[in-house]
C-alpha cells in the first residue's frame, strides 16, 4: 500500500474532504510509523506485504490498534507476501460459495444448514443441502461419523470442502475441538472420483482397528487435494499406511502371476488353467503382501501390514489363517508348496 506509512480509508458514500464518516481503516492518524504499521506481529507489515481480512470479520473497524492487533490470534489480518493476488475476490482462498452450517444440536431436515439452524451430521448435509460450491462449517463437537463421497468411476462429484470455527476465529483449540470419530464400519472420510477435495481446521480421530474399522482418509480420483491445520489421530499410522497403499495395489495391480497361478484380486480367486478358487479378501490380502514383499515374511509383519492391528490381535490368529488358506490351495489344487515356511516366518 503506497510506501507502507500511509493511511487508507473506507468512507460512507458521499464522503469529500469536509464531510465524511469513516467505516474501516488500515493505519491510523497521528505520528509518523516509520516505515509501516505492525500488523498481527508482523514488523511493517504495511510494507511490502499483503494484507488480508479474516474471513470472521463481518464489519469495518475504525479502532487500527484493535484491527491490527499485537499477533495472529488477536488481529483482524492475516500477513501474507507481497503481491499474494490469489486472495482478491474473496477472504480466503480455501472457504467460498455458501456456508452451511453442522452443530451437534442441530436438526437433520431439508430446512436446515443456517447458522441459525444448523444441521446435526455431516453426511445427512453431504447428501442433502450442499450445493456445488458451498463448504460445510462444522461447529465444535464429536461426530460418530463415517463420511462418504462416491460415485462410479467416469464421472466427477462436485466439490466437498469442510472445515471447522477455526476459519472465523484463527482460534487453533477449534481444530482439536472439533473432531469426526470414526466408527467401525469404513474410512472416516471416503472421497472417490471428486472435483476437489478442501479439508480444514478438523480432527480426524480412528480406533485401533484396520481397514474395515475407522482407518483415517482415503482420497481416489480428485483432481485437487487440499488439507490444512489437519491433524489425524489414529493407533499406528504406519500401518494403517502400509493398508491403504495395499488397497491401493489392488486396483492398479488386479492380476498378478505367481509361478503358474494367477491371483486376481478384484474377484478374490487363485487360477491355474480353468481352475478358480475363491477366496475370502483377508486370504487375498495374505497371498498378495507375501508375494509383493519378495522376501520371507514373518508373523508380525503379516499381523501389522495385513490385519493394520496392535497387540490386540494374537499371533496364532496370523498363524490359524495362513494354516487354513494353505490347506485350502492344497485340498483345491493338491499343492502343498504355494506358501512355504521359513525359519522367519513364510514365503511364496
Amino acid at each position: 500500500m503506497s510506501n507502507g506509512d500511509d493511511l487508507f480509508a473506507l468512507t460512507e458514500a458521499g464522503a469529500n474532504s469536509e464531510s465524511y464518516v469513516v467505516i474501516d481503516k488500515i493505519g491510523d492518524f497521528g505520528p509518523d510509523p516509520g516505515s509501516g504499521w505492525d500488523v498481527a506481529g508482523v514488523e511493517d507489515a504495511t510494507l511490502n506485504h499483503t494484507l488480508v481480512r479474516k474471513a470472521s470479520i463481518l464489519s469495518g473497524n475504525t479502532d487500527w490498534e484493535s484491527s491490527s492487533g499485537t499477533n495472529e490470534d488477536n488481529s483482524e489480518w492475516i500477513v501474507y507476501p507481497q503481491n499474494s493476488w490469489q486472495f482478491l475476490g474473496s477472504r480466503n482462498d480455501e472457504i467460498f460459495g455458501n456456508y452451511i452450517h453442522v452443530s451437534s444440536e442441530g436438526t437433520d431436515d431439508m430446512e436446515c444448514g443456517a447458522i441459525e439452524n444448523p444441521c446435526n451430521t455431516i453426511q445427512y448435509t453431504i447428501d442433502n443441502i450442499k450445493g456445488y460450491w458451498d463448504t460445510i462449517i462444522i461447529d465444535n463437537g464429536t461426530y460418530n461419523e463415517n463420511l462418504t463421497y462416491t460415485t462410479e468411476s467416469g464421472t466427477l462429484l462436485p466439490s466437498l470442502k469442510l472445515a471447522s470455527n477455526f476459519y472465523f476465529t484463527g482460534d487453533s483449540s477449534d481444530i482439536y475441538s472439533t473432531v469426526i470419530m470414526g466408527q467401525d464400519n469404513g474410512y472416516i472420510i471416503n472421497c472417490q472420483n471428486i472435483v476437489s477435495v478442501s479439508i480444514g481446521g478438523i480432527t480426524l480421530e480412528g480406533g485401533f482397528s484396520s481397514y474395515q474399522s475407522g482407518d483415517g482418509l482415503y482420497i481416489e480420483n480428485a483432481n485437487n487435494i487440499t488439507l490444512s491445520n489437519f491433524p489425524i489421530k489414529v493407533f499406528n499410522l504406519i500401518e494403517k499406511i502400509n493398508i491403504i497403499l495395499l488397497k491401493k495395489n489392488f486396483i492398479t495391480q488386479s492380476k498378478i502371476n505367481i509361478n503358474d497361478y494367477q491371483l486376481d484380486v478384484n474377484s478374490r480367486a487363485l487360477k491355474i488353467g480353468k481352475k478358480k478358487l475363491k477366496l475370502t479378501q483377508k486370504e487375498t490380502e495374505i497371498i498378495f503382501f507375501i508375494k509383493n514383499s519378495n522376501k520371507e515374511v514373518s508373523i508380525s509383519s503379516l499381523k501389522k501390514n495385513v490385519w493394520g492391528h496392535s497387540s490386540e490381535l494374537e499371533t496364532h490368529t496370523v498363524e490359524t489363517h495362513v494354516y487354513r488358506l494353505r490347506k485350502k490351495i492344497k485340498d483345491f489344487f493338491n499343492d502343498n508348496k504355494f506358501i512355504k515356511s521359513t525359519d522367519n516366518g513364510y514365503k511364496i
